[in-house]
């Protein structure tokens, strides 16, 4: 065994300790694979040279331990009943779309000008009529603007489509961003009708799925739905408080 895959042994090791000792709850590490992947786990461990991560639903997922770039704790809300909304300025990052190559690329609004994940998401959020500031709050929220991102659980590209929800809404590339972003605001739109335009229930049925809002009728009781709305609520006043600073400024 090389030194380097001792060394990314012993430091996945040592976190992963850290993590079985303090009984984590439920989506509490997340996990940086060297490849730019992206998992969030319960928990992990080591055994011989296989990281096996203990997944929120009860599952056990395992891959050489020296894939790992790095893994981190995932803060959750310890009180769902006390969800403070705080503005935490972050502003939304620019990142160049990159289309499939199987794929023809999506149609440009300016011929000179590059196609951004803010520019399609100010274009599905038209078509859907969705909020943009919401859009984005869920797309940065979900995946950071990451076109690639894939969780623990399957969920893939910006909007964080399950395979499932994919077919259903006739996506052949959920890492293409135009048909990622257009899928989610069409399905963020269904959940918003769904609720009444509810942003709480709607974003809660987008993170837990729509059988547990129904079962709870609202917002289930889990610590990272709560934390999830409380994320999405925060960046989309911070962008819309932008938006506005940036009009003004204008002017």
């Amino acid at each position: 065994m090389s030194i380097m895959t001792r060394r990314a042994l012993t430091a996945a090791a040592m976190l992963c300790g850290f993590t079985l000792i303090a009984a984590a709850p439920p989506e509490a590490i997340r996990v940086h694979l060297k490849d730019g992947r992206l998992l969030e786990a319960r928990a992990c461990r080591i055994e011989a040279e296989t990281a096996l991560l203990e997944m929120g639903d009860g599952g056990t997922i395992g891959f050489p331990a020296d894939r790992v770039a790095r893994i981190e704790p995932v803060e959750i809300a310890s009180d769902v009943s006390e969800m403070p909304v705080e503005i935490v300025p972050v502003p939304a990052p620019v990142v160049l779309a990159q289309p499939s190559p199987s794929l023809p690329a999506p149609a440009q609004p300016d011929s000179s000008q590059p196609v951004t994940i803010d520019s399609l998401i100010r274009q599905a959020a038209r078509t859907h009529g969705i909020d943009e500031a919401l859009l984005a709050a869920v797309v940065a929220v979900e995946s950071g603007y990451r076109t690639r991102a894939v969780s623990g659980k399957g969920a893939e590209g910006l909007m964080q489509l399950m395979p499932a929800t994919a077919r259903e809404l006739e996506v052949t590339d959920p890492f293409d961003p135009a048909q990622n972003i257009d899928a989610g605001a069409k399905y963020l739109r269904q959940l918003l009708d769904q609720h009444g335009d509810s942003y709480v229930n709607a974003l809660a049925a987008y993170n837990a799925g729509m059988g547990r809002v129904a079962r709870y009728k609202g917002m289930p009781p889990y610590r990272e739905t709560a934390t999830y709305i409380r994320r999405v609520l925060n960046r989309m006043q911070e962008r819309t408080r932008a938006s506005k600073d940036s009009s003004g400024g204008s002017r």
